[in-house]
């Protein structure tokens, strides 16, 4: 969510990285349209990388799939979300432990 005062947030990363244990399933190889929000979406075995411009008072919601792939206690990564060309702009949701059980 844009909460700042200072107007359209522009050229947005997303990261977000996945767990080991998890394994991605890329909506584009499966013919569904993926992200309508982004600007630009990349997908890697391991992580998403989304761009994206957000409005002042405007909030998106990104939602990934991925499979438990392998039994165990794995760290959950932070997400990352910062402006590419601001540095005073980022958001961090801390990281964590996800198991699969």
């Amino acid at each position: 969510k844009n909460t700042g005062v200072t107007g359209t947030y522009q050229e947005l990363a997303l990261s977000y990285l996945v767990p080991s244990g998890f394994e991605i399933i890329n909506e584009r190889l499966t013919g569904n349209a993926t992200l309508p929000q982004a600007e630009y979406v990349d997908i890697r075995d391991d992580r998403f990388y989304v761009y994206f411009s957000l409005e002042q008072g405007q909030s998106k919601t990104f939602k990934f799939r991925s499979n438990a792939a392998f039994r165990g206690e794995y760290l959950l990564p932070a997400i990352n979300c910062s402006a590419m060309y601001d540095n005073s702009i980022q958001a961090i949701l801390p990281g964590g432990i996800t198991r699969i059980e």
